[in-house]
C-alpha cells in the first residue's frame, strides 16, 4: 500500500499475515495476525504497475531484485489464502500504536 510521497521517495506500507494457532473458529477459518512494516523506496528505483484487483487501496511495484533482497522483511509478501479471520492479541488491542495503523480502507482491504 503506497501511503504518501515526496519528489525523490514513495512511502510504503506492507500488511504480512501469519496464520495464528492461538485460537480456533467453529465455522473452519483460520486465526490469523498481522505484521505491519513501514518503508520507503526510491522513485528511481521502481515503478508503479497499477491498482490490486479486489483490492482497494494496493499498488503493484516492480523494482529490481537487489533492492528487494536490502530489505526482505519489509517487502516480502505473505498472504493467507484460505478461509481466515483476523485474531488481534490483546497486547495489540492495548497498544494505541497498533491500531493508529488501520484507516478504514485499510479494513476494508483485509476483508
Amino acid at each position: 500500500m503506497i501511503t504518501g510521497e515526496t519528489d525523490k521517495m514513495v512511502d510504503i506500507l506492507n500488511i504480512k499475515e501469519y496464520k495464528s494457532d492461538k485460537g480456533i473458529y467453529m465455522d473452519g477459518a483460520d486465526p490469523y495476525t498481522i505484521q505491519i512494516y513501514r518503508t520507503k523506496l526510491p522513485k528511481s528505483q521502481i515503478e508503479i504497475l497499477g491498482p490490486v484487483d479486489g483490492k482497494e487501496g494496493f499498488e503493484f511495484i516492480k523494482m529490481p531484485y537487489w533492492l528487494f533482497k536490502k530489505m526482505p522483511t519489509e517487502l516480502g509478501v505473505k498472504r493467507l489464502t484460505d478461509k481466515r479471520k483476523i485474531n488481534f492479541t490483546y497486547d495489540q488491542y492495548r497498544s494505541n500504536d497498533f491500531f493508529k495503523e488501520f484507516e478504514s480502507r485499510l479494513f476494508r482491504s483485509l476483508s
